[in-house]
């Protein structure tokens, strides 16, 4: 049950850089390159049919054969099946970790397989945008494995990684039109009257909530879990949230990434005080 209803300021330049759960802009009727930031003139493709000895593997170079191309569908909100264009097989999460030649094994073998059918979450993704058109790619059923390439042998498969990816570890989406795909834009809302708080205009602010007001620790930074929730002792705030409550325009520059109650709003150093109660933001 949440306590209280804090007010947060949006910085936009901040906001960039918060790993989202994102809604690309995908239509289940094209066809798709995934193309790994790393290695922008490649695209990942059927393993078998690259000639590779893994499921899944990074060619060099993106062509226009149809087993270099994806289809996404999304199943429920925000979660995705991806189907290659010529073999109709689809991603899938095993948790099978192999390297061919060694005990027996046939494939070169990072964590998916590509399969028949779809086995549940495991066969489901989720892009979370790290980066305008840039995606992290992560399982729904384990959820801290992500797409990655391995660089020593371009066998594409996940890694264990919470957090922000590497260049190896986010993709970007074009169509056969070279489109990249971005975030579908949310409409724009009637503004209505300007909403205040103590005079203050907080039109541009965000909403968050917490559960454990105690639980906050003056002396730790908040620690970003996965899909965007961050915790610190414990509370923990839902996405999105920003660390730098509010910019130099209202009262002094807040540098420190505590929360400051409004009685104290001026003064920088007021997430000190003992006010647990008041009317935060």
């Amino acid at each position: 049950m949440s306590k209280l209803l804090h007010k947060l300021p949006f910085l936009l330049a901040l906001l960039l850089t918060i790993q989202a759960i994102g809604k690309p802009d995908i239509d289940s009727m094209k066809r798709y390159h995934i193309v790994c930031n790393q290695f922008p003139d490649g695209c990942t493709v059927d393993g078998s049919l690259a000639k590779a000895t893994t499921p899944l593997y990074y060619q060099a170079t993106a062509t226009t054969e149809d087993y270099t191309y994806w289809i996404i569908e999304e199943h429920e909100e925000g979660l995705y099946t991806i189907q290659n264009v010529k073999t109709k097989q689809y991603i899938t999460y095993d948790g099978q970790r192999a390297d061919a030649g060694v005990d027996d094994a046939v494939l070169t073998r990072r964590y998916v397989d590509m399969t028949n059918e779809t086995n549940g979450d495991y066969s489901l993704w989720r892009f979370q945008q790290q980066s305008n058109g840039v995606y992290v790619i992560r399982n729904v059923s384990i959820t801290d494995h992500i797409w990655d390439v391995r660089t020593d042998s371009y066998v594409v498969g996940t890694y264990s990684n919470t957090g922000y990816g590497n260049s190896n570890q986010v993709f970007s989406l074009y169509d056969e039109e070279g489109r990249l795909v971005v975030e579908i834009a949310d409409p724009t809302p009637n503004p209505g009257p300007t909403p205040e708080v103590d005079g203050i205009d907080v039109s541009s602010w965000l909403d968050a909530t917490t559960d454990a007001i105690k639980g906050w620790d003056d002396g730790g930074a908040w620690q970003m879990a996965p899909f965007g929730d961050y915790n610190n002792t414990g509370a923990s705030v839902s996405y999105p949230f920003i660390e730098k409550w509010h910019d130099s325009s209202i009262g002094r520059n807040c540098r420190s990434a505590k929360l400051q109650c409004a009685r104290h709003r001026r003064n920088p150093f007021c997430w000190r005080c003992n006010d647990q109660f008041g009317d935060l933001q």
